[in-house]
């Protein structure tokens, strides 16, 4: 009898430790999900903020703005975002001064 009280008082603990497991990486999701939300919101509010920013710009300075912040994997370049990218193969002696247009 001894041996299956011992077993049940580790089958316990393992019980407890696991329940406290649990808690943890529960607080520790709901944080990050959190935390998710926050930077979700902040990201949508700094790209909406330059856009506006970006209203009289010129159009390569847009398109090049864009593409760093719209961009993703897979997903084809525009037109004008190709002929950006051509313009600053052809002009690359003098591109700082190209953007500054």
């Amino acid at each position: 009898m001894p041996i299956v009280q011992h077993v049940n008082q580790n089958q316990e603990q393992n019980l407890l430790g696991l329940k406290q497991k649990i808690r943890k990486l529960s607080s520790a999701l709901k944080n990050t999900k959190l935390t998710n939300t926050r930077l979700r919101k902040r990201l949508s509010f700094s790209i909406s903020n330059s856009q506006s920013q970006l209203k009289n710009k010129s159009t390569e300075v847009q398109t090049f703005v864009q593409m760093q912040l719209y961009h993703r994997k897979r997903t084809s370049w525009t037109p004008s975002e190709k002929r950006l990218a051509l313009s600053f193969y052809y002009k690359s002696p003098s591109n700082y001064k190209f953007m500054l247009d």
